[in-house]
């Protein structure tokens, strides 16, 4: 899972600098400390949904395996 979550992170900056560049291109400097405050709110949301959605499948997990102990 973790492993998973450190791909999605390498591509997903990748793809928000690429925008940010496009961004930049377009409209100027004027984008930069827009971006300075949306990179790290962006991956913000993206980090907490993924983390809290593997902890929800790691927990799943477990308690899975506790149940199977128990029912043997």
């Amino acid at each position: 899972m973790l492993l998973i979550g450190d791909i999605i992170g390498l591509f997903w900056n990748h793809l928000f600098s690429l925008f940010a560049y496009a961004v930049v291109y377009q409209f100027g400097e004027i984008f930069n400390p827009l971006y300075v405050i949306l990179s790290p709110l962006m991956n913000l949301v993206w980090i907490v949904s993924f983390w809290s959605l593997s902890l929800t499948v790691l927990t799943s997990s477990r308690k899975e395996k506790q149940r199977l102990k128990i029912d043997i």
